[in-house]
């Protein structure tokens, strides 16, 4: 979970623009799912599938552009966030995508 957060944070990082483009948001997401598919490898008691890694981006995403109305803003968010809070913040993604 703490690596998907970094991740989070380095690839708002290198996405500094004024809007959510495409561009931005299809590097977020290609990111997301190779670093969650990464992390879920790891975790011997949790079968996962690289769909459960697609539907959390996407959702993780979606909590992303609805809360912060560019990618600056939303990096700025994460990094002052405190670890439970940025886990409160996806909890619905976690819950609804990753503890199947």
């Amino acid at each position: 979970m703490k690596k998907l957060i970094y991740l989070f944070v380095f690839i708002l990082f290198i996405s500094c623009n004024q809007v959510w483009s495409e561009r931005h948001k299809d590097n977020f997401f290609d990111q997301c799912v190779m670093s969650a598919y990464s992390a879920s490898l790891k975790s011997p008691n949790q079968e996962f599938k690289k769909e459960n890694s697609m539907n959390y981006c996407n959702c993780t995403l979606d909590l992303l552009m609805k809360k912060y109305p560019n990618p600056r803003e939303a990096e700025k968010a994460i990094i002052n966030m405190s670890e439970e809070e940025r886990s409160k913040f996806l909890a619905s993604c976690i819950e609804q995508h990753l503890k199947q």
